[in-house]
């Protein structure tokens, strides 16, 4: 078995162009931990890797007793990794063994007539799955993992006997444009998307002060959008504003805001110093895209296990509404992982560029007034 296990890996590796030679290889018994150099493509391990693996299995098992015959879990995930004289560790490691063993990808496996069943983390179904023009990423099903201190989400494939394709608009949307984002986020937005977001900006532009501005973005994010849950915090600096005590917030966040400003907002990965450069692309910062960078930081980890997810909250993006004179962060929370996808962040993304040009009217009440303690 074993023996097989590394040839339908080698052939595998092979067939997606990818040496096997030059990977690291970490024997576990009834597994192994590949770790690919950083200068090997990431997208071979969706397009080629699962389907070829199923199919060498497959011509394993059928030339082979019950009892010699192999199936598979696979996890794949893209992060930092270290070596010591024991081998190889780190977060990246962690998590990945966790998806690994996560009791969907068990019961995936057991209801699948096929030999292989594929987990892969948020971070990597984003970056990589998201942007494939060979794999469809509505073949894949989203799934919470919860093991030991990790609580997060994966999401699953079967190569070999895939899920039906879910009617899933912006994942096809994104397909159309070859693997690449496209330049301006609205080409993913609905004609209805549109019609809320010129209500909800209307009732914002009338808005006479910052308090009715921030009251009205808040307002109106609920009614014309569903986000009941919602923060809108102010100050003089991006750092100052993770530091505002007076902030606007309604639904769980009303809850949650005193624990926040007394002590959780020090441990915020979406506040750390670290990761403000993300504002800088696109004004707009999802829960998914700090993953990768708070498995790094034990603090944001121990921040989002025990302040977020215990809260009831799994899903948020933050919006930053940066002038010269003033910042404005807006914090978009829910409890349903996946709530977030790719045609609401585009949509977070045209409401940032109008809402900052809106609180360029109120930015100067900012200014010359500190809201810290």
């Amino acid at each position: 078995m074993r023996a097989g296990l590394y040839r339908a890996l080698r052939q595998a590796f092979d067939k997606a162009g990818i040496p096997w030679a030059e990977c690291d290889h970490e024997d576990r018994g009834d597994g192994v931990i590949v770790l690919a150099p950083a200068q090997v493509l990431k997208a071979p391990f969706v397009d080629s890797v699962p389907l070829a693996l199923a199919t060498a299995l497959h011509h394993h098992n059928t030339s082979h007793p019950a009892e010699e015959q192999i199936r598979l879990r696979m996890a794949l995930h893209a992060g930092e990794v270290a070596y010591d004289e024991h081998g190889v560790t780190g977060t990246s490691i962690n998590l990945a063994l966790r998806l690994l063993n996560a009791p969907a990808v068990r019961t995936a496996l057991a209801e699948s007539p096929g030999e292989l069943a594929m987990i892969t983390s948020g971070w990597f179904f984003d970056e990589v799955v998201r942007h494939s023009t060979d794999t469809d990423p509505a073949t894949f099903r989203p799934v919470r993992v919860a093991i030991k201190e990790t609580s997060t989400v994966g999401w699953i494939s079967l190569p070999d006997h895939p899920y039906p394709a879910q009617s899933l608009p912006e994942l096809r949307s994104r397909r159309s444009f070859t693997g690449r984002p496209p330049a301006d986020p609205a080409q993913l937005l609905h004609a209805a998307d549109l019609q809320k977001l010129l209500g909800l900006l209307d009732e914002c532009e009338r808005a006479p002060n910052l308090s009715a501005f921030q009251e009205a973005v808040v307002d109106s994010l609920g009614r014309y959008f569903g986000y009941r849950h919602a923060t809108f915090f102010i100050g003089r600096t991006l750092p100052e504003v993770f530091t505002d005590r007076a902030p606007v917030v309604n639904g769980r966040a009303g809850r949650m805001v005193t624990h926040y400003i007394e002590s959780a907002h020090q441990h915020d990965p979406f506040a750390q110093p670290a990761f403000l450069p993300l504002y800088q692309h696109s004004g707009v910062v999802s829960l998914d895209m700090l993953a990768p960078l708070s498995q790094q930081h034990p603090s944001s980890q121990r921040y989002l296990e025990k302040f977020l997810f215990r809260n009831g909250i799994h899903a948020k993006i933050a919006l930053a509404l940066a002038t010269d004179r003033a910042t404005a962060g807006i914090g978009l929370l829910a409890e349903e992982p996946g709530t977030f996808d790719l045609r609401a962040l585009a949509l977070a993304r045209v409401a940032d560029r109008h809402l900052t040009n809106l609180f360029r009217f109120h930015a100067h009440e900012v200014a010359g007034t500190s809201r810290t303690a």
